[in-house]
């Protein structure tokens, strides 16, 4: 398999992230596989687009077809995962929360 398309992952990670796949992320996954012609030549795209040109034929997206999607994309992220040196960093944001110690208070007399 040649290099794939870094771009076209980072999409999918991004629509595959929280588990749910829902027809406004597979139409901007269908747009943005409309627009880039390399994409759509290099994998992933070259194994989605076809699906998604199918899906879309009829105007209609039903259970079945993001059933189909929803397969496919996690098979994709499955077989990124197991590529090495994509360059496809997971950033996690820590929230540093600093602990104050009480100010200790003088008496002063």
């Amino acid at each position: 398999m040649d290099r794939p398309h870094l771009e076209t992952l980072r999409i999918i990670r991004r629509i595959t992230a929280d588990g749910i796949l829902t027809l406004e992320e597979v139409w901007d996954l269908a747009g943005f596989l409309n627009e880039n012609r390399e994409a759509r030549n290099q994998w992933p795209g070259n194994v989605l687009w076809p699906t998604m040109q199918s899906v879309f034929d009829d105007g209609v997206v039903d259970e079945e077809e993001m059933s189909v999607l929803g397969s496919m994309l996690s098979e994709i992220c499955l077989q990124a995962s197991n590529m090495s040196d994509l360059g496809l960093t997971t950033y996690i944001r820590k929230r540093s929360r600093q602990v104050r110690e009480p100010e200790a208070q003088s008496n002063a007399a």
